[in-house]
Formats: structure tokens, sequence, C-alpha cells
């Protein structure tokens, strides 16, 4: 610098002077600029980014090209830490403008362009930009780049022809490159290709990353049970579970084991599965059909039944038909075969139940509840059937403990409304029919329920309004027509409680109780002939 200073000082040529006056003038910029770059980046390391912005936008005011694309990079760095991500995109366009060289499209500038563009979704044009860079330099083998590539292809073809073309075999290949490779011919259905990609992870995998081996195992045992090859599927599910307890691992062993009759293993992994999802109903259905199927087996030499699930579904059967004496029989034997299975004795209580059989009822639903303390059910029908014997405080005893497990059962909620009229708490009863409409909105049982209340409180426009929604979802329901003509006699209002007992007489004809309410309503009009009209259509 401070020769080309001196030359400028000797020259007498006004052409060299010029000539050389500019060399010195850009040098001398350069540096200068050189310097501001420098105080830009210790900016925006000092998180200043409005200075650091500034800073490189004077840069930009130089017009000097072979800084302008640098500096767009640093604008759009700075906009990308403020979140300001379409100025960022923009000023990393900006910067690839100024060339298209694989020197600057290797530069930052293009790596955080393509950053943003999937960070704001724009999967294509990230694509575009990593596949830009492998066209450009394609003979690295497997680096960083080629890698993005494969991630970011959506094209599972595609994918796989990158992959070919940019690992070589003379490089220990990515393992992750070849879970990709592996995964896109799993989606495409070409097992028989993924097989020997996934086994050849195993071959290159790091001995101490276990999950990676547990993964590949689950995908090869994927592939040949999608294949339909249980017996080669199963020893790879088995290689997998020794390497992971992941939950997808234990789930295909466990099908395979079923789907291989081998029941009494799966019941085992179902367990296992089960304690790492205590939630999910799901599970605990299988495990439940699995233990009935394997415990029972023995017991049904006996009896018409090969299983026990075809002994509860005929005892269902029998429930269902109302032919409660033969459903005990068949949920007996089960009970025999299998003590320990709540749902058998919620069944037989809920029979011996229907038949006024209550202390046999309350019996059954307490076994179910030694088998299983958590048993909101066998709760609720122990509530039903101290209902049924007037025992209202046993009753809301029950069924407090049964929303205490589970609190937003609308049936639940229904049969605790109940006994809240029956103790004479009618304001306690609304707010519990309130929560349950939360529920389960159309419930015109709800409806009714909470009209009662509201009657009982002598709260009859109220209850004639909750009739009149339960009545818009079931035109046909009969309480709600009768007790509506309770609430209208009790507002006087004679003729329309005539029209409600006359809808309810058409959902239940013969009705003599109906009728004979009917009948009352014309003596307190004042017409006899239509009372003693009314009596005589009985």
């Amino acid at each position: 610098m401070q020769e080309l200073y001196n030359r400028v000082q000797a020259a007498t040529d006004p052409l060299e002077i010029i000539n050389l006056s500019d060399k010195f003038l850009d040098m001398h910029l350069i540096g200068y600029i050189k310097l501001m770059f420098l105080k830009g980046e210790v900016l925006l390391s000092l998180g200043r980014l409005d200075d650091a912005l500034s800073v490189f936008k004077q840069i930009l005011e130089y017009d000097v090209d072979s800084f302008a694309g640098r500096a767009h990079n640093s604008i759009g760095f700075c906009y990308s830490r403020k979140n300001e991500y379409d100025k960022s995109i923009s000023e990393f366009e900006k910067a690839r403008e100024y060339s298209d060289e694989q020197s600057l499209l290797l530069n930052s500038s293009i790596i955080n362009l393509a950053a943003f563009y999937s960070m704001t979704n724009q999967k294509q044009n990230t694509f575009k930009i990593f596949k830009e860079l492998y066209d450009l330099d394609s003979s690295n083998g497997p680096d960083d780049t080629h890698i993005l590539i494969l991630r970011l292809a959506n094209n599972p073809e595609e994918l796989i022809g990158i992959y070919d073309n940019s690992i070589d075999e003379r490089y220990t290949p990515d393992v992750n490159v070849l879970f990709a490779k592996g995964d896109a011919l799993v989606t495409l259905e070409r097992f028989d290709e993924a097989i020997p990609v996934f086994e050849k992870i195993l071959k290159y995998r790091n001995d101490s990353d276990r999950e990676i081996a547990g993964k590949t195992h689950t995908a090869i045992g994927i592939c040949y049970f999608r294949k339909n090859e249980l017996d080669k599927a199963l020893p790879e599910f088995e290689k997998a579970r020794e390497f992971s307890d992941d939950s997808l691992i234990l789930s295909n062993l466990a099908n395979t084991y079923t789907l291989t009759n081998q029941k009494a293993k799966a019941l085992e992994v179902y367990k296992e599965l089960y304690n790492m999802e205590p939630h999910n109903k799901d599970l605990k259905k299988i495990i439940e059909l699995l233990e009935l199927e394997l415990n029972g087996k023995d017991r049904l030499k006996d009896s018409p039944f090969n299983t026990i699930q075809e002994a509860f579904i005929q005892a269902d059967i029998y429930s269902q038909s109302k032919e409660y004496e033969t459903a005990i029989e068949v949920y007996d034997l089960i009970t025999d075969s299998m003590p320990e299975q709540p749902p058998a004795w919620n069944k037989k209580g809920y029979a011996y139940y229907q038949l006024g059989r209550t202390e046999e009822a309350i019996k059954c639903f307490d076994k179910a509840l030694e088998c299983n303390p958590n048993s909101a059910y066998s709760m609720f029908y122990k509530s039903l059937v101290y209902m049924g014997l007037e025992d209202y405080e046993n009753a809301q005893d029950m069924i407090v403990q049964a929303l205490n497990i589970i609190p937003d059962n609308s049936e639940f909620l229904n049969n605790y409304c109940v006994i809240l009229i029956r103790l004479g708490r009618n304001e306690d009863a609304i707010d519990i029919a309130n929560k349950a409409l939360i529920i389960e909105p159309d419930s015109v049982e709800t409806y009714t329920n909470k009209a009662f209340a509201l009657e009982n409180l002598n709260r009859f426009e109220e209850a004639i309004e909750c009739y009149d929604k339960a009545l818009k979802i079931n035109p046909n329901f009969f309480e709600a027509w009768h007790n509506k003509a309770y609430s209208f006699e009790n507002l006087n209002m004679l003729d329309e409680a005539i029209e409600c007992y006359e809808k309810a007489l058409e959902l239940s004809p013969n009705n003599s109780q109906i009728l004979s309410n009917i009948a009352m309503l014309y003596v307190k009009k004042g017409d006899f002939d239509k009372a003693s009209e009314t009596l005589n259509r009985q």
C-alpha cells in the first residue's frame, strides 16, 4: 500500500496518475470495508443486531461487487436472528445473484437460504438449492451436503437415485443415509431391495449404537412381515428387542407371536407394553381376551363352548334376550374358569339384579371389586341395586366413588341425579343434570330428570322447557309427555295438560291411569260429559 502511494506521488503522466490512484483508492476502500465487516461481525456477536444491520447496509453503499454478496448474506443473517424470515430470505437471494459459481454456492449465504426455505416450509426451494450443490460437486463422497439432499428429497425414487450416485464403496456408508434409502424402498413396497440395505447398516454400524441396531432389525422384520414371511420376521423382532424395549418393537413382536399362535409369549409382551402405556384401553382388552383364552381352555371340556369368548358371547345374548337364569348359568361357568375377571362378575351381578335377587347381585359386584378395586362399573351397578332397595345413602356412596374414577360419564351422572332427587336434594340434582348435559347434550333422560327436580321445587315453567327439549330430541318419549302434563296441570293449564296426556296415551294405548288423569281434568273443567266419555274409553 505504501509503495503504491509513493508511485502515485512520483507519477507525472495524468493517465498514469488516474490509474494508480484508482488502484490505491480501491485497495484502501477494500481495507476499509474489511474493517467495517469486522465491526459488523463484532456487533453481531454481541447481539446488537440493528447496529450490525446498519454497518452491513453501509458497506452496500460503496457499490463494490466483490463485497455485495457477502454484505447481503450478513444482512440476511441479522434478519434471521430477528426472526424476520421474509426479509432474510430476500437478502440471501440477493447474495446469490452476484455469482452462481461453486465457491459462492458453497458459502454460508446459500446454506442459510436453504435452511430458511426449510424453516418456512418451502420444501421444493430447499431441495433445489441442495440439489444444485450436489450437481456442482458429487465427487467427495457422502458428506453432510449429500445427506441433507437425501433427507430433503420428497420423491422416494429420486432419493434412491441420488443415494446410488453419491455413495462410493471406497467410503464407509453413513448409516442414516442407508436408513433413508431403506425407508424409501419400504415406502415403494420394494421389500426385497430394502432388506439388503438394512442388512448393510448392521454391517457398518458402530457397535455402541444399540438404538440403530434395534431400529434396523425392526425394519427388516417389518419387511418380512409385509411379505407375509412370519417365520423370518419373528427372529428379527426378537433380535430388535435385545437392543431396545421401544414400544414399536414390542408391538410388532407381540403381534407376530399372536399370528404364529405363540399366545403365551404374546401375552407376556402385551403386558410389558401395557406397563408402558397404562391408559391404553385397546391393549387392556387384548390382554383380557388372551387371558380368557389361555386360562379358560382346559376348563371348558365338558361345556358346549370351545373358548371363553364363545361363552361370553352366548351369555350376553341370553342376557339381552332377558333369559337371565340361563345367562347366569353360563356366567357361572366363566367365573369358575376365570375367577379374577371383573367383567364376568359384573354381568352376572346385573342378571341377578334384573331378577330382583339383590343379595346375590351385591355379592357379585363385591367380588368384581375384590378383583379390581377401581372398577367404576361395579360401583355403578351396585348403586343401582341399592336404589332398587330404596337405600339411597348407600346408592349415593357407590355412585360418588364411581364418579371419582370416571367423572365425565353421563350415565353415572344421571344415576347420581336420580339418587339426589330421591334424597330431596333437588338443587344439587339440577347441578348434576347440567354437568351431564355438557357431556351428552342430546340426552332425553337427563332433561327429564332435570325437569322432575324442577317440578319438586315448583318451578313448573322451567320443567316444561326441559320436557320440550327432550321431546324435540325424541318426540315419542312417553315419560316427557306424561310428566309435562303434570306441570301444565299444576299451572292450571288444563287444556294443555289434557293434550299432553293424549299424546302419552298414543304411546301407551289403553293406559287406564292416563285415562283416569284425563277424566279428572275434565271434571276440574266442569265438563262431566267429556269425563264420562273418557272413562268409557277404558
